[in-house]
């Protein structure tokens, strides 16, 4: 990034730290631009933005209503497919002896939601809230899946007892995804 000598930079909030030596230039030669995304009109709105600084807004928009149709496409196919026959799916990310998933107000259990999936509720808000074997079990997830970057963590935590009893982990339903996919808003997201 500092050999780039960008003008802006664009970036979740969870690189905050990352992009610090940024953040901490008394000249402010670069910009930089922070987005947190709480739900999937935040990841269009963040689109239509990034499209109006690039002078792109209609590309921006072209591309916000293929995924909004994408979208609305997979909800009138799964407008009668009945509850039970929707997969339990869960988001997880580890690390040392602890398993968090996204809160109840995360834009990644709306798309869960989005692709006919029922997401969990855990009672807590947030990013990623930790999860106990308890409510893991409850919950009893059909899939499981998670960000490449943390997989290998995600796999020795449901190796363990209690969190490998999951119907998902059983029937080896785990996939793992780009976090480029699995951690926010894309333009591919109605795909």
């Amino acid at each position: 990034i500092a050999n780039a000598k960008p003008d802006l930079i664009i970036a979740s909030t969870s690189q905050q730290a990352l992009l610090q030596p940024w953040l901490d230039d008394p000249q402010q030669h670069t910009k930089v631009l922070f987005f947190r995304e709480g739900s999937l009109a935040d990841g269009f709105a963040r689109m239509a933005l990034i499209g109006g600084l690039v002078e792109r807004q209609q590309q921006a928009q072209a591309i916000i209503n293929r995924n909004r149709e994408q979208i609305e496409l997979v909800q009138a196919r799964l407008q009668h497919l009945p509850p039970q026959q929707r997969k339990r799916v869960a988001r997880v990310v580890a690390a040392a002896e602890k398993l968090s998933c996204p809160g109840d107000d995360s834009f990644q259990n709306e798309m869960i939601a989005a692709a006919g999936g029922i997401a969990p509720q855990w009672a807590k808000n947030g990013g990623f809230v930790e999860v106990d074997v308890t409510s893991w079990q409850a919950f009893n997830p059909q899939m499981i899946y998670g960000c490449d970057r943390n997989m290998e963590a995600v796999q020795k935590m449901l190796a363990q007892e209690g969190w490998k009893e999951v119907e998902a982990v059983r029937k080896k339903s785990i996939t793992q995804l780009p976090c480029s996919i699995a951690c926010q808003v894309t333009p591919h997201v109605g795909a």
